[in-house]
């Protein structure tokens, strides 16, 4: 691509711009190893057209929930990637997904389930991620928990799992994140909460 090009995407001016240098976390997105492959994909085109503050400021949350993963990852001992394909991120009222795919992407042996209320959601840049799913889900409903485990494959709220949840709330307004710590309360395994305001 050549600059003024009309087919440069707002990604592509990002990386090029000096957002990227003065960001710690666009520097992060813009040297992460699966940057070319998602750059080259189809499906991540629309994502990544974002308007140019609006795409800065989700890639910035986006990072920022994987660095506070990160630091929970490392308070529970999963600091080897074996023990990364125990891990489930549940990333709540997940709205276009950025946080659950950078996860997906920075995790490839993690699962990650995309949770929001609508079931109309524009995802198609989750197509391809064998470790990511969305589930349309109410997370204020009592059955949040259950389906949330039926994902992976749980039968009760009340027995274990052998895996490690993370869940993930960027912007829970109101009683929302009173509702994420209660799903982290409720979970039956070892469990963290990321929060982000």
């Amino acid at each position: 691509l050549t600059e003024g090009n009309p087919s440069w995407r707002s990604v592509d001016f990002m990386l090029q711009g000096q957002s990227v240098k003065d960001n710690a976390y666009l520097r992060e997105f813009a040297s992460a190893p699966w940057l070319a492959s998602l750059l080259e994909a189809p499906e991540y085109s629309n994502l990544l057209s974002v308007r140019g503050k609006s795409l800065r400021k989700e890639l910035t949350e986006a990072f920022g929930a994987v660095a506070a993963s990160k630091r929970a990852m490392e308070k529970m001992r999963l600091g080897e990637e074996e023990d990364f394909e125990n891990v489930c991120f549940v990333d709540l009222c997940c709205g276009k997904g950025f946080s659950s795919l950078l996860l997906s992407l920075t995790f490839p042996k993690s699962k990650v389930i995309a949770v929001d209320s609508n079931p109309d959601m524009e995802l198609s840049h989750f197509r391809g991620r064998d470790n990511l799913e969305f589930r349309s889900l109410d997370v204020t409903s009592k059955s949040a928990l259950p389906t949330i485990l039926a994902s992976l494959g749980e039968a009760s709220t009340h027995t274990a799992t052998n895996r490690t949840l993370i869940f993930l709330g960027i912007h829970l307004c109101g009683s929302l994140s009173r509702h994420a710590l209660r799903l982290y309360r409720e979970a039956p395994s070892s469990a963290a909460l990321v929060l982000a305001p």
